[in-house]
C-alpha cells in the first residue's frame, strides 16, 4: 500500500511590535540627566539596536515553550549620574559685577529683578528668557517707578531700572561663552557697564535671551549686595579657555543742545533740563 505523509505545518509567522519593542528598548542610550523639580541627578539608559527581521524569524523558528536568547548590540551612554554629579555646577563660567545708583525705587527694581533670575538653572538645550522668567514689572509685585527709557525720552516708569539686571546677566553670559539668542542694546550709553555691553528689555520686547549650549547644566546666581550687582553662571568647563570682552569706538555722536522756551522761568533764566551725553558707535 502506498502511505502518504501528512502535509508539512509550515512555520507561524511572527511580527514584532516595533513602537512597543522601541518603547521597551530604545535604540539610543540617553545620558544621565539633572531633574530641576526634584534637584536630583537621574541616572540615564543604554540604547539596544535589535535587528527585528531576524529577531521575528527566530521567533517563528522557536518551539512553543522554548526560552529564546538572542543577540542585541548594546551602546552605554557617555555621562553616567555618578560623573554628572561629580561635575555639577563645579566651575565658574562667567561672572560680571556692576555698581547700582540711582532712587530708592530703581534700587530696589534691580534688587526684585535679580531675586528673580537667581537660582534659575538651564538644563542643556534650554534657553534663558528675561521677560519669562521676571514675569510683568507692575506695582502688585513691588516694583516702583523710576527714570527709564522710552521712546527716547528719559520717563518715570514702573520697573525703571531693571535693564541694568538684565546688562549684568547678559555680560556673565558672553564671558561664560554662551550662545545669545536675542539682544538689543540701549538707544543711549548705559553708564554701569562698559560700551556695548548692555542689553535693554521692556515687557512685550525687546527680549533678551540665552541658550545653554553646553553639555551639562548651568546655574545662575544673583545679588545685590550694598551697591554691588552681581552675576555668577557656573557649569562644567571642559577646558581652561576664557572668554575677555573688549570694545572698540568706532565713531562718536556729539549731542545738541536745544532750547525750550517756558513759562516756569522768569525772563531771561535758563535751566538745564537733561545733560548731553555723547552718542558712541562701538565694536564689542
Amino acid at each position: 500500500s502506498l502511505y502518504s505523509a501528512p502535509p508539512l505545518c509550515a512555520a507561524p509567522t511572527v511580527t514584532v511590535d516595533r513602537a512597543r519593542l522601541s518603547a521597551a528598548l530604545p535604540a539610543a542610550p540617553e545620558d544621565a540627566r539633572y531633574d530641576k523639580a526634584s534637584g536630583q541627578v537621574v541616572e540615564g539608559h543604554p540604547g539596544v539596536s535589535v535587528d527585528v527581521e531576524a529577531l521575528e524569524a527566530a521567533l517563528g523558528a522557536v518551539e512553543p515553550g522554548q526560552a529564546l536568547r538572542f543577540q542585541v548590540a548594546v551602546r552605554e551612554p557617555e555621562l553616567s549620574a555618578e560623573a554628572l554629579q561629580a561635575a555639577l555646577f563645579r566651575d565658574v563660567l562667567g561672572a560680571c559685577t556692576t555698581t547700582v545708583t540711582g532712587s530708592a525705587a530703581r534700587v530696589a527694581n534691580v534688587r526684585l529683578s535679580a531675586a528673580a533670575v537667581d537660582g534659575v538653572i538651564l538644563n542643556p538645550g534650554e534657553v534663558f528668557d528675561f521677560n519669562a522668567v521676571v514675569g510683568e514689572r507692575t506695582a502688585e509685585k513691588g516694583y516702583g517707578a523710576a527714570p527709564a527709557y522710552v521712546n527716547g525720552e528719559t520717563v518715570s516708569d514702573i520697573g525703571g531700572g531693571i535693564c541694568q539686571t538684565s546688562s549684568t546677566v547678559y555680560l556673565a553670559a558672553v564671558r561664560s561663552d554662551l550662545a545669545i539668542t536675542e539682544r538689543v542694546n540701549h538707544r543711549y550709553v548705559s553708564g554701569y557697564i562698559p560700551l556695548g555691553m548692555d542689553a535693554t528689555v521692556s515687557w512685550g520686547g525687546p527680549e533678551f535671551c540665552f541658550e545653554n549650549d553646553t553639555a551639562y547644566p548651568v546655574r545662575l546666581d544673583a545679588a545685590l549686595e550694598g551697591d554691588q550687582l552681581t552675576v555668577t553662571l557656573t557649569g562644567t568647563k571642559l577646558d581652561h579657555s576664557h572668554v575677555e570682552v573688549t570694545y572698540e569706538i568706532l565713531s562718536t555722536v556729539p549731542y545738541a543742545t536745544e532750547y525750550r522756551e517756558t513759562d516756569a522761568l522768569p525772563v531771561g533764566k535758563q535751566q538745564v533740563q537733561r545733560t548731553g551725553v555723547t552718542g558712541y558707535t562701538v565694536q564689542t
